[in-house]
């Protein structure tokens, strides 16, 4: 929705509201090997079947482990938000002033019912040994933020403007996580009903529960150039942040608090050669914080086959993000030519 009050005032709402509903089904086998398997069979994936692997076995020699996997899911989620722009001209050469202010919310409820078992076949202790996991996941979130933003440019020169900006971010979330262990329960299937008091057997280990409050600030500064060839924009932004953070996972709880500093460059250069033919360059730098999660020294074993943990001395992440666009087109044959080159790297990316 669009109002002009008048000349000099623009005024934009814009809302949205979103409703999703999932259903999943899946099966997986995997195996590992401590040496190449293809050396011995055609085709590995044709032993990975604990009910085709016969007693016969060509891989039982290098098999490090094997798991049979099925997982039936279902979500529900409910999203919605608005944006309001409001923007003053202040005078007819360029000076202006313009609030943008956001709100959003979210509320997702997610079920999971997984049948697995994991077979480990070098254990010096029992080398058949076998981990079945019969499970169910609940994991209801939600989450809202809002933002609220000042932009001024001011004029210094001709056709040239000096822009100043401040936001001010809030993000919370919270996640239950919840799993139930029903191996007490032989007739519980993927095709069956949840048993009756599965309630009751609930596995704190593999429950978590995370509650996170994010308190942003953005503050930036850009020189801006428009001439009849080209344009361009210069300019960096601080963002001081401010997270806190309160975890639990089985026996393990915190309530930490962190305190970081990011800064982004920015440039942006669009070079005019006629009226249907332009070159622009982008180049944009952004610092990102490891996750607070990420630095907690815990053992996730969701998955046996893939356990990860936390890892204190995490450094912050830096991406350098640069694109060329190139476009030209000739009116009297109608032919078009355009052209990307994308180029993005990071330091000490978090993986």
């Amino acid at each position: 929705m669009e109002w002009k009050p008048d000349s000099m005032t623009n005024i934009i709402f814009r809302p949205n509201f979103s409703y999703g509903k999932t259903d999943n089904a899946s099966s997986s086998l995997s195996g590992t090997f401590d040496a190449d398997p293809f050396s011995l069979v055609a085709n590995p994936n044709d032993y990975l079947d604990f009910d085709k692997i016969i007693a016969g076995d060509p891989l039982k020699d290098i098999r490090v482990n094997a798991t049979n996997s099925g997982t039936l899911s279902d979500s529900k989620s409910i999203s919605t938000d608005a944006t309001l722009q409001i923007n003053r001209k202040l005078n007819d050469k360029g000076r202006n002033i313009t609030f943008r202010g956001r709100f959003g919310y979210g509320d997702n409820d997610n079920n999971q019912y997984t049948e697995s078992t994991t077979r480990y076949y070098q254990i010096p202790t029992n080398p058949d040994s076998t981990l079945v996991r019969n499970q169910y996941i609940t994991t209801p979130t939600n989450n809202y933020n809002y933002s609220a933003q000042i932009t001024y440019s001011e004029p210094i020169a001709r056709a040239t403007f000096l822009q100043f900006s401040y936001q001010f971010q809030y993000k919370y979330s919270e996640s239950d996580k919840t799993t139930y262990d029903l191996q007490g329960f032989p007739d519980w299937g993927l095709s069956t009903q949840l048993p009756t008091g599965y309630e009751e057997h609930a596995v704190d280990s593999l429950g978590k529960y995370a509650e996170y409050r994010y308190y942003n600030h953005d503050a930036s500064v850009s020189l801006r150039f428009i001439r009849e060839k080209y344009q361009l924009s210069a300019g960096m932004s601080f963002q001081p942040q401010h997270s806190v953070l309160s975890y639990k996972r089985g026996d393990y709880m915190i309530d930490t608090t962190r305190n970081v500093f990011n800064f982004a460059p920015n440039l942006d250069l669009r070079i005019r050669f006629s009226k249907v033919s332009q070159l622009r360059m982008t180049y944009r730098g952004r610092s990102s914080q490891p996750s607070m999660e990420n630095l907690l020294p815990i053992v996730d074993n969701s998955n046996p086959q893939n356990v990860r943990i936390g890892n204190p001395g995490l450094k912050p992440s830096f991406t350098h993000n640069m694109r060329f666009f190139y476009n030209t087109y000739n009116a009297e044959k109608q032919r078009g030519i355009m052209s990307h080159v994308n180029f993005s790297a990071t330091q000490n990316s978090i993986s």
